[in-house]
């Protein structure tokens, strides 16, 4: 499943799903500054939702134990700085700009 999703713009998500376990909306609202990848840690701090009169928005875990750190392995960490690097590439094809922080944007 893994090696067919590689050259899917979802591929990363996809592979700290299937390695941590975390939900949907605390992947795709990670933010570069939630992964240390020296230290292989996932920082979840903050999910996306969405809702049909408000759109998409992000919003805090609802408990103490939603706020956690979750550990990747080093397949995840090589998985996460190439797509690091291809995110650059792109901003800077595009001059530099896009500069959010978000891990799928």
């Amino acid at each position: 499943m893994l090696a067919a999703a590689e050259p899917s713009p979802h591929n990363p998500a996809l592979y700290v799903a299937v390695w941590t376990g975390m939900r949907r909306g605390e992947i795709y609202g990670l933010r570069w500054q939630d992964v240390d990848l020296d230290t292989r840690r996932i920082y979840v701090r903050q999910s996306i939702q969405y809702d049909a009169t408000v759109g998409i928005y992000f919003k805090e875990p609802k408990t103490k134990s939603g706020r956690r750190s979750v550990a990747i392995t080093q397949a995840d960490a090589e998985v996460l700085r190439k797509h690091s690097l291809r995110q650059a590439q792109h901003r800077m094809k595009l001059g530099g700009f896009e500069k959010d922080g978000g891990l799928y944007k």
